[in-house]
């Protein structure tokens, strides 16, 4: 990571340090119930994904991520986000209320009665607190389109996800993100001064 990068990546620390000072009765909530997935079977050919977000909350419109294997996916087909300069990221776009995302499927040889679907996302709250990214997977049924799996649903055939398992940190950025989004107060003040030491 460059200095500059470490400089803006020091200075989100100690913004978010400060929001959880300020707002610890308010406790984040878990990603699962913040970003809460479902998805659905439009056609044979086509997935629709759909977040609810929670207000207060927010996802990266560059974060998302699907594979169904041995299924080949398509390209997202995401919709226009809201610009945000992101204290990390830079400029971003970003969605809240809702977002859905159309996927085509391309099926590789025999057609398979159930499609795995598994979604990576990340998001942030606005009280300064951001969520590493997710992963989420969700059992489409194939074989009766417009119907639920046994996995759970959501109304109007959409299925959900049970539950989201945070991915593996790729760098002192993604550390540190995930540590802001699940540590206590006082045990991510004591991190934070190690991580500044390894940043400075």
């Amino acid at each position: 990571m460059s200095s500059s990068g470490r400089m803006r990546l020091l200075v989100f620390v100690w913004l978010s340090l400060f929001g959880l000072g300020v707002a610890q009765a308010e406790e984040p909530l878990p990603p699962e119930q913040a970003f809460r997935l479902s998805a659905r079977m439009l056609d044979a050919q086509t997935v629709l994904v759909r977040y609810d977000i929670v207000r207060g909350y927010y996802m990266y419109r560059d974060k998302f991520a699907f594979e169904a294997p041995p299924a080949a996916l398509g390209a997202p087909e995401l919709p226009a986000g809201t610009p945000k300069d992101d204290p990390i990221f830079g400029p971003v776009q970003i969605f809240r209320d809702r977002v859905e995302i159309q996927i085509p499927i391309e099926h590789a040889g025999a057609v398979p009665d159930v499609l795995r679907l598994k979604a990576t996302s990340q998001g942030c709250a606005d009280l300064g607190i951001c969520y590493p990214p997710q992963e989420q997977t969700l059992a489409l049924k194939l074989a009766s389109l417009g119907t639920a799996s046994a996995d759970g649903a959501a109304g109007s055939g959409f299925v959900t996800a049970a539950g989201a398992a945070p991915g593996a940190p790729a760098s002192e950025e993604s550390s540190i993100l995930a540590l802001l989004g699940g540590g206590s107060f006082w045990w991510i003040v004591l991190s934070f001064f190690g991580f500044g030491v390894a940043l400075a």
